[in-house]
C-alpha cells in the first residue's frame, strides 16, 4: 500500500510531472544555440524524455506508481516575468502537477509562482542567493552549482593564486610585467544579480583583489555588440589587466571580438561560468584573445559520449540515436534527479518528505569525470544547500588542440584540464 493520493499531483498509481519548454523560435535561446549548431525541437525533445522514461520506469523503483509525463511550452521569451508568471499560474491550475522540470533560463519568477503555489520545480530558475531558496523550501532545487557557490570558488582561485602576480597570460606584452588589475564583467539575468556580485567582489576584497570596474550587462542580441563596445573601452580606459567573467555562453563572442577591435588583449579569467566552459562555445569566440583564456570551472572532464552519459545510455536502451541528440546531456540531468529521489523518498511521497530524503541522502560519488552533488547541510557551505554540484577544478584554453566537443563536433581549440581535471572543494 503506498498511501494513494498522498499529495497534490500523485494517486495510488500516477505521479504528474510537467516539463517547461521554451517556444522553438525564441531568439534569445536561438541566439545561443544558433552559435554552437544545435537545432533539437521540442517535438524531439519530447520524444527523447519520453523514450529515457521508459528506462528510468524499469530501473528505479517508483512504489506501484508511475510517471504521468506532459509537455508545456510556453510563448514567452526566456526573460520574460510577466508570462513566467502567468506559465507558472496555467501549469498549478490546469495541469495540477507534482513536480515540474525546467523553466525560462533568465528569470526567477516562474520558480518563485510555483513555489508560492506549492508546486515543486527542478532546474527552473537561473542562479539565486542561498535566503531565497530558503525561503521557498521544500520548493525549489537546482542541479548546477548555486551562483554563491560558484562566485566563492571563483574568489578562492582568483585571491589565492591570482592576487600579487603579474598578468603573465595576457595578449599584450606591456601587460606581462605588470601587476594584476581586475574588472569584473557580469550577467544581469534577475534582481538577484546585482546582490551576488557585490557579495563576490566584496569576497574578492577581503582576499587583496580590488575591482576597478564592475560592468553588468543583459543577454539581449539587439544590444549585446553595444554593450560589448561599451564594456571593453570601459576596461581598457581603467588599465585592466585581468577581466573576470561571469557570463553565459554567448557574451564572450562579442566581448572577444571588440576588445580585438580596439587593440585590447587581457587575461579572461572565468570565474563562474555558464556554457562559456564549453569547447562548443570556446570555439567561436576570437582565438587571439581565448587563447589567454584560464580560470574555474564545475563541469568534469569529458569522457566518450558514444559511451557514456546520456547520449551513450538513450543508445543502449533505445538503440538508435536520440532525437535531441545535441541537448540531450541539458534535458536528462532532472529526470535522473527525480527518479532517484522518488526511489528515495519512498511511497509516501510529498513535497516535505522528498527535501527530507535528499537532504539525507549522501550524494554522488566523487570522480574527475563527474562533479560532486550534494544536498542539505552536509559542512561544505555556511547555508542549506538546496543546488547539486560542489567541487570545481581548473581549464586553460588550448588553442592549438584538436577533437570533438561536447556535441561530438570535431574541431581545433579546446578547454585543457589542470592536473588531469583533478577537483577542489
Amino acid at each position: 500500500d503506498n498511501g494513494g493520493d498522498t499529495t497534490r499531483g500523485v494517486t495510488g498509481d500516477t505521479i504528474k510531472v510537467v516539463q517547461y519548454q521554451g517556444p522553438d523560435d525564441d531568439p534569445i535561446i536561438n541566439y545561443l544555440s544558433d552559435a554552437v549548431s544545435v537545432d533539437d525541437t521540442n517535438a524531439e525533445s519530447q520524444q527523447t524524455a519520453n523514450d529515457m522514461l521508459a528506462m528510468f520506469e524499469q530501473f528505479y523503483e517508483f512504489y506501484g506508481r508511475s510517471i504521468e509525463l506532459e509537455f508545456y511550452e510556453s510563448t514567452g521569451l526566456a526573460n520574460d516575468e510577466v508570462t513566467a508568471r502567468a506559465d507558472a499560474v496555467r501549469i498549478a491550475e490546469d495541469f495540477e502537477p507534482f513536480v515540474v522540470l525546467g523553466g525560462p533560463a533568465l528569470t526567477n519568477a516562474f520558480a518563485d509562482e510555483l513555489a508560492a503555489r506549492e508546486v515543486m520545480c527542478v532546474g527552473c530558475t537561473p542562479g539565486q542567493p542561498p535566503a531565497w531558496y530558503a525561503e521557498r523550501d521544500p520548493f525549489v532545487y537546482g542541479l548546477a552549482i548555486s551562483a554563491a557557490q560558484a562566485r566563492a570558488h571563483g574568489a578562492e582561485f582568483v585571491t589565492k593564486q591570482l592576487v600579487g602576480g603579474t598578468a603573465e597570460f595576457a595578449g599584450d606584452e606591456a601587460f606581462n610585467g605588470q601587476p594584476r588589475v581586475f574588472g569584473h564583467v557580469w550577467i544581469s539575468s534577475s534582481p538577484e544579480s546585482a546582490t551576488n556580485a557585490q557579495a563576490f567582489e566584496a569576497d574578492l576584497a577581503a582576499g587583496g583583489a580590488e575591482v576597478v570596474e564592475s560592468l553588468p550587462y543583459v543577454l539581449d542580441p539587439a544590444t549585446l555588440p553595444t554593450q560589448a563596445q561599451q564594456t571593453v573601452a570601459k576596461l581598457k580606459s581603467s588599465g585592466v589587466t585581468t577581466v573576470l567573467l561571469v557570463s553565459d555562453g554567448i557574451a564572450p563572442r562579442d566581448l572577444t571580438n571588440e576588445a580585438t577591435a580596439q587593440e585590447y588583449f587581457p587575461e579572461w579569467v572565468i570565474v563562474a561560468p555558464t556554457l562559456s566552459d564549453l569547447t562548443a562555445f570556446g570555439r567561436t569566440y576570437d582565438q587571439t584573445q581565448w587563447a589567454n583564456a584560464f580560470g574555474v570551472t564545475h563541469g568534469a572532464v569529458p569522457v566518450t559520449p558514444e559511451i557514456s552519459g546520456f547520449y551513450g545510455l538513450y543508445q543502449w536502451f533505445v538503440g538508435a540515436e536520440p532525437p535531441a541528440k545535441d541537448t540531450i546531456d541539458l534535458l536528462m540531468p532532472n529526470y535522473t534527479f527525480l527518479a532517484a529521489n522518488l526511489q528515495a523518498t519512498g511511497p509516501d511521497l510529498t513535497p516535505q518528505n522528498f527535501r527530507d530524503a535528499l537532504f539525507a541522502g549522501a550524494g554522488t560519488t566523487p570522480a574527475n569525470t563527474e562533479a560532486l552533488l550534494t544536498y542539505g547541510d552536509k559542512g561544505f557551505w555556511p547555508d542549506t544547500d538546496y543546488n547539486g554540484v560542489d567541487d570545481a577544478t581548473l581549464v586553460w584554453w588550448d588553442p592549438a588542440a584538436t577533437g570533438p566537443d561536447e556535441i561530438r563536433k570535431e574541431g581545433t581549440g579546446m578547454w585543457a584540464f589542470v592536473d588531469g581535471g583533478q577537483r577542489y572543494l
